[in-house]
Order: structure tokens, then sequence, then C-alpha cells
């Protein structure tokens, strides 16, 4: 026997589902997304904006936004660097409370979702989490990344963000000298990443 029964389609199709909240209005529904690029073109740039402009409620790219709490794991950058970044573009009045920064984490895998799971539950209007980038939360056997690898590093984020209906956003980076002409296939590793929502910045 299964664990679970299984359902019939008809008993599917009377089930009533709640719509998923949207943290970007036109844009960006609770799910878990990647944005790939090659080095150095934005992402960061892009993803701060992102963050700030939910946390502050105010229009990302001109559309409407959900303001939210807002954890940005900015695995990339160092706290002096991000001050900058964020004056630059944004000036200094805003209280950015409701915005969480981590520049240094020690967990992967179940521990990092765990720790996800913690966060929530002291701030249960989180909607929004960065992961910049995913080769930082990567758990390494030492061996080179296979399907599976990929697979089994993307698909506890997509579990955490679907139950907790928030939107989880992983930065990635697009292979050197790609050329193919599905951008899908630009993004670095297996088609074990490229299952899930993915935007390819070129």
């Amino acid at each position: 026997m299964f664990e679970r029964e299984p359902i019939t389609a008809g008993e599917l199709m009377d089930k009533q589902f709640l719509p998923k909240p949207v943290i970007v209005e036109g844009m960006l529904p609770a799910g878990t997304y990647i944005l790939a690029g090659t080095p150095k073109i934005g992402k960061s740039f892009l993803m701060t904006q992102l963050c700030w402009s939910v946390a502050e409620g105010t229009p990302f790219l001109e559309l409407a936004t959900r303001k939210s709490t807002v954890l940005y794991l900015a695995l990339e950058d160092t706290q002096e660097r991000l001050q900058s970044r964020l004056a630059r573009m944004f000036g200094a009045d805003w209280s950015g409370s409701e915005f969480h920064l981590l520049f240094q984490i020690n967990q992967q895998g179940d521990a990092l979702i765990q720790q996800f799971q913690d966060f929530i539950l002291t701030h249960p209007d989180m909607r929004l989490i960065v992961i910049d980038t995913l080769q930082r939360v990567r758990e390494s056997d030492g061996s080179s990344y296979s399907y599976s690898h990929d697979y089994e590093t993307i698909m506890p984020l997509k579990t955490f963000a679907d139950a907790y209906d928030v939107t989880l956003i992983v930065v990635h980076h697009t292979r050197k000298n790609a050329d193919e002409d599905n951008l899908f296939n630009q993004i670095s590793g297996t088609n074990g990443l490229r299952l899930f929502r993915a935007r390819v910045w070129q």
C-alpha cells in the first residue's frame, strides 16, 4: 500500500485552493526561482532593489509590491560594500526595519531550511528570501556536481517555499562561453536546476 492514499481526478477537481500570494504584481508569486546571469552584470544590484522595494512597500520596476519582511543572504558581499550600495541606490531616509541581512552562514541543506523555518516563526509576515549565491549554500561531498546533486540542492528550497507561501530567489551564474539559443540551457549546472522556474539575465 502507498503511504498516502491516491485521490481521484474528480476529488482533485472538487478541491478549492487559495491563490498564491504575489510579492510583485504581474511578476513574482510565491514559489522558487533561479535568477541566472554572467558575473558582474548586476544581479546583486537587482536583488538589492527588489528586497528594498518589498521591505519598504514601494514599486519594483514600476510594478506594485506587497510590503513584507525580507531576508537577503548577501553571501558574496561585505557589510561595508552593501551599506555603500544601499546608500547610493536609496539614500538614507528609510527605516530598513523589515529588510534583514545575512552575510555569512555555516548551515547548508536541512540545517539551512531549519534556520529559515526558525526565522519565519519569529517573522510570520516574511514573504521574500533571496540567496546570493547558490554556490554558497551548496552541500559538497567532494565529487563533481551531477543532476541528482543539483536536484537535491534546490528541492528542499522549493519544498520550504511551497509550504510557507514564500517567494524564494536563488542567484546563480550562466555557463561561460555559452552560445545556446535556449537561454535556460545557459544556466550553469544540470537540468536538475533548470527544472525550476528560472530567469536568465543577459
